[in-house]
């Protein structure tokens, strides 16, 4: 029984393809655009484009070009809010939720629409030390969290279609 459980997962990993990119098959490269800032948060926009770059050149199918490139990633960032979440029975603050939001447009070089759409994504984060012995983390640390996070999404849609 054990040989066949072996055997059969064996042929079902060996019969899956690899994962088929949202992109157009020809697409070689692209440009990641400086996302519109719709939010008082300032310089987002920028650490946004760098980390999409990153996490979209990880895979090895496409590079960044900024002459000429296949397809344009464009975007705006329409939402970036800090909220508190937990506090003490003094109402000192003890967790925070950083929430982003953003409009994401891909084209291709002659700007016909390839896709778009709403990607949104969250984070938590402490500010001071919980009694359960987490370590704090600043807003700073936390937004870096959620900028690789969003970004990873935004890059599995486009080269996995998840």
């Amino acid at each position: 029984m054990k040989k066949l459980l072996v055997f059969g997962s064996l042929f079902l990993i060996g019969c899956l393809s690899p994962p088929e990119m949202v992109l157009p098959e020809y697409t070689k490269t692209i440009f990641v655009s400086i996302f519109q800032n719709e939010t008082s948060e300032y310089g987002i926009q920028e650490r946004l484009r760098s980390v999409i770059a990153d996490e979209i050149v990880k895979d090895g199918r496409l590079r960044i070009e900024d002459k000429d490139p296949d397809c344009k990633i464009k975007g705006k960032i329409s939402l970036y809010k800090k909220e508190p979440i937990a506090w003490t029975e003094e109402y000192r603050i003890t967790e925070y939720r950083l929430i982003l939001t953003i409009d994401v447009f891909v084209e291709d070089r002659t700007g016909n629409k390839i896709w778009e759409g709403n990607i949104f994504e969250e984070v938590t984060y402490m500010p001071i030390t919980s009694p359960l012995g987490t370590d704090k983390e600043t807003e700073d640390q936390a937004k870096k969290r959620l900028i690789e996070k969003i970004s990873r999404k935004i890059a599995n849609r486009l080269l996995y279609g998840l």
